[in-house]
C-alpha cells in the first residue's frame, strides 16, 4: 500500500528525447540528452560542446541555457511532455513567452522554489552561459574599442594622427583591423544579434567624433566652400587666397588645402557643404557628423540590397565594423560619405523595379552621387541597361541642371582666373 502511494507521488515520465537540431557545420542531428527530475517534473539537459544545462524551476517553466544562450521550454504539467526546443535561434529568443522578464532576458525564481531545495549545480546562470557563447563578440568589440580609444588619446596628448606619431596610428589601425576580422568570422559562425551588430559599430564612430581630422585636410576645403557660398559666392570662382575673400575671413580658410586653387569639388557635395554652413557652425566636428550620418545610411540601404540580393543581412557588418570607414568617416569627414549613399541608393532604386514615378529617383540619385564624385560614372555601363529611355534621360537633365548653375555664374573659371 506504502509502495503504491509512493508510486503515485512519484512525477510521470517524460520522453526526454525533446528537441533535436541539425548542426548545419557538421551535419550531424543532435539530441537533448540527460534527464533530470526535480521538482516534481522532468526536464532534458542539452549539452552541446560542454556547454550548459536545463533546469525545472516550477511545474510550469523550465530555462535551458545552451551553448549559443538562454532557451525557455514550456511545461503543461508534470505529466506532460515538453515542447520542442530550437537551439539554432539567437540568444535571447524564446519559444514561449509567459513569463515576460524570460523572454527579456531576466530571471527571477519564483518564491515558492527555495535555495535550499535547489542543488547549487542546477542553478542557471544565464549572464555566464551569454558571455561564453558570445566570446568572439565580445573579443572583437574589445579590440575595436581599445584600437579606437587609443586613437583618440593620441589625439589629444600628439594633436595630430600623422606625421612623427604615423606608426602609432598604424598600430591601432591594425589592432582595429584584427577585431574587424575576428567580428566578421564570429558573424559568419553564430549570427551576431541585431542590437550588438549596429550598437558596437556606432559606439566606435561616436569615439573618434572626439578628434580633430589630421589625416587629411579636406574638411577644412568643404568648410570654406559651404562659408563662401552662403555669402552668395560661387566656390567656382574664386581661389582661396584671392583677395576679394578677404572680407570672409574664418579659421578654416587657414587650414584648406590648395589655396592657390577655386574647389575640386563638384555641385552636389557644394550643396551639402552650403546647406551645413547655413544650419550649423562652420566647424570640423559639424562635418563629421554630417558624414557619420550619411555614413550609416549607407549601411540602413546596404541591408535593403542584401535582401534584395537574397543574403543576410547580418552581412552588412563587412561595412559597419569596417575600420577604414570608421576612420575616414568618422575622423576625416571625407565627402565620400556622401557619394557612397548616394550610389548605393541608386543602385537599390533600380534593383527593386519600383512603379513611376518613384522608378525617376534612380537616374537622379545616381546623377547625384556622380556629380559628388566621379566614382559612379562606373556603374552607367550596368545600369544603364536596366533603366528604361526616359530614366537615361532624367540621368542626363539632373547632370546639366546642377553643372550649368555653378558653370554660369563662375564664368567657368574653374582654375582660379574668374573671367566674368
Amino acid at each position: 500500500m506504502g509502495s503504491n502511494g509512493e508510486a503515485a507521488r512519484r512525477p510521470p515520465r517524460i520522453n526526454h528525447q525533446i528537441a533535436r537540431r541539425d548542426d548545419a557545420r557538421d551535419g550531424q542531428t543532435r539530441r537533448v540528452t540527460d534527464e533530470d527530475t526535480w521538482n516534481g517534473a522532468r526536464v532534458a539537459a542539452h549539452r552541446d560542446e560542454g556547454v550548459a544545462t536545463s533546469r525545472v524551476v516550477e511545474h510550469d517553466h523550465a530555462l535551458v541555457a545552451s551553448s549559443d544562450g538562454v532557451r525557455y521550454l514550456q511545461v503543461e504539467a508534470a505529466n506532460a511532455s515538453l515542447d520542442q526546443c530550437d537551439l539554432t535561434r539567437p540568444p535571447g529568443r524564446v519559444l514561449n513567452s509567459r513569463i515576460p522578464a524570460v523572454a527579456a532576458g531576466q530571471y527571477d525564481p519564483p518564491v515558492s522554489v527555495r535555495d535550499k531545495d535547489r542543488p547549487s549545480s542546477d542553478t542557471v546562470r544565464i549572464a555566464g552561459a551569454r558571455i561564453r557563447a558570445s566570446w568572439g563578440l565580445w573579443l572583437a568589440a574589445l579590440l575595436g574599442l581599445i584600437a579606437y580609444l587609443g586613437m583618440v588619446r593620441l589625439d589629444a596628448t600628439a594633436g595630430t594622427l600623422r606625421g612623427p606619431f604615423t606608426p602609432q596610428t598604424i598600430a591601432w589601425y591594425l589592432l582595429a583591423f584584427a577585431g574587424f576580422l575576428l567580428a566578421l568570422w564570429w558573424n559568419e559562425r553564430r549570427p551576431i544579434p541585431l542590437r550588438w551588430l549596429w550598437a558596437i559599430p556606432i559606439v566606435f564612430r561616436l569615439l573618434l567624433l572626439a578628434t580633430t581630422p589630421t589625416l587629411s585636410d579636406d574638411v577644412y576645403r568643404y568648410l570654406w566652400d559651404g562659408h563662401v557660398a552662403t555669402e552668395g559666392i560661387n566656390p567656382y570662382r574664386y581661389p582661396i587666397n584671392a583677395p576679394e575673400l578677404d572680407s570672409l575671413e574664418i579659421p578654416a580658410r587657414d587650414l584648406a588645402n590648395n589655396p592657390s586653387l577655386s574647389t575640386p569639388y563638384l555641385p552636389a557635395a557644394q550643396l551639402v557643404f552650403a546647406i551645413s554652413a547655413l544650419l550649423l557652425p562652420s566647424e570640423p566636428l559639424v562635418m563629421q557628423i554630417v558624414m557619420v550620418v550619411f555614413d550609416l545610411l549607407t549601411a540602413l540601404v546596404l541591408v535593403r540590397l542584401l535582401k534584395v540580393a537574397g543574403l543576410p543581412g547580418r552581412r552588412v557588418l563587412l561595412y559597419l565594423w569596417n575600420p577604414l570607414v570608421i576612420v575616414e568617416v568618422a575622423h576625416g569627414a571625407h565627402v565620400d560619405a556622401l557619394m557612397v549613399a548616394l550610389a548605393v541608393w541608386g543602385v537599390l532604386l533600380t534593383l527593386e523595379r519600383a512603379p513611376p514615378p518613384r522608378q525617376w529617383a534612380a537616374p537622379v540619385v545616381l546623377g547625384l552621387a556622380t556629380l559628388t564624385r566621379p566614382l559612379p560614372v562606373l556603374l552607367l555601363p550596368v545600369l544603364w541597361w536596366w533603366w528604361s529611355r526616359r530614366q537615361r534621360w532624367i540621368y542626363a537633365a539632373t547632370s546639366i541642371a546642377l553643372v550649368l548653375p555653378f558653370g554660369l555664374s563662375a564664368g567657368w573659371g574653374l582654375l582660379g582666373e574668374p573671367t566674368a
